[in-house]
């Protein structure tokens, strides 16, 4: 990001917007920004849909939206992970004084309200750091790789090892989806409100001899920006080693490569050294390091 400037500037008009109108804005607002600026930032939109499916912001005053003429400019989210687990997010052009302004009224009664807040700040970002230390924050020892990769020279995947097959939720749409163990019965309604999934992008593993579910991912193909976004990606334990996370991978590759992405991107906690290897094997390069700051309760 660039140094801040003065906030002398066009004046932006603030809206408070929950539901499914925050969801359209926040989309509306990082796909201008990744349009804009092709490796800047650390969200797509499709992160924040994904997000969206936990924390669907259906009370007022935790995503405030600055608008000028053209459409949303910045805004800062407060999303909701746990009854102790929160983090903010400013979206944007972060050179504008409004989103930091509305941090430092808020952010210090949600870390007490959830013990604690979080967000995350690409190594290397002494303004935005400068930011936070001011409100409070602190640098963690928690970081995230983000890596990137062209869509272009993605391979045709494999066929499944023996004893599982590939499924996605357009072709097996029936049954509890495979993300509602871990994410809530609600996670499939939410995902089909969500402008940018795709069923033939969700996709799983299953064990044929138990019919039960050994993997699931899902692949966010975004036309706007030609960005294909991998998130989430679960192998269950009792099938891990086997080869069908990577299996897995490179069928949800290719799916964003047909879907016409053009640019694909995954992000990983850095000591999560099994996750790193399997991305970095499909291709990805590490682009970017984000360090988690904490705002103590």
């Amino acid at each position: 990001m660039n140094d801040r400037p003065d906030s002398g500037r066009d004046i932006l008009t603030a809206q408070d917007l929950a539901g499914t109108e925050y969801l359209t804005a926040v989309t509306s607002l990082l796909q201008a920004y990744r349009l804009a600026h092709p490796s800047g930032g650390i969200w797509e939109a499709a992160d924040l849909q994904w997000w969206w499916t936990r924390d669907p912001h259906d009370d007022s005053g935790r995503a405030m939206i600055w608008y000028d003429q053209s459409g949303p400019r910045v805004a800062v989210t407060l999303t909701v992970w746990s009854k102790t687990l929160a983090s903010v997010d400013v979206l944007g052009d972060l050179t504008r004084p409004e989103p930091w302004q509305w941090v430092a009224t808020a952010a210090p009664s949600a870390a007490k309200t959830y013990g604690g807040l979080g967000t995350a700040v690409p190594d290397g970002e002494q303004a935005w750091q400068t930011s936070l230390t001011a409100l409070g924050f602190s640098p963690t020892d928690e970081t995230y790789l983000s890596m990137w990769r062209t869509a272009d020279d993605v391979a045709a995947p494999p066929d499944a090892p023996a004893g599982y097959r590939i499924v996605n939720r357009l072709n097996q749409p029936e049954g509890t989806h495979w993300l509602a163990a871990r994410n809530g019965d609600q996670v499939e309604n939410r995902l089909r409100k969500c402008s940018l999934y795709d069923p033939r992008c969700d996709i799983a593993v299953i064990h044929e001899a138990s019919n039960q579910v050994a993997a699931y991912s899902l692949y966010w193909p975004d036309l706007v920006t030609g960005v294909g976004l991998v998130e989430p990606v679960r192998v269950e334990d009792d099938h891990s080693g086997r080869g069908v996370g990577a299996l897995m991978l490179r069928h949800g590759l290719a799916a964003l490569r047909d879907a016409g992405c053009t640019r694909l991107k995954v992000s990983s906690l850095e000591n999560n050294t099994p996750a790193v290897r399997l991305y970095q094997g499909a291709g990805f390069e590490v682009a970017q390091r984000e360090r988690t700051w904490h705002l103590s309760g």
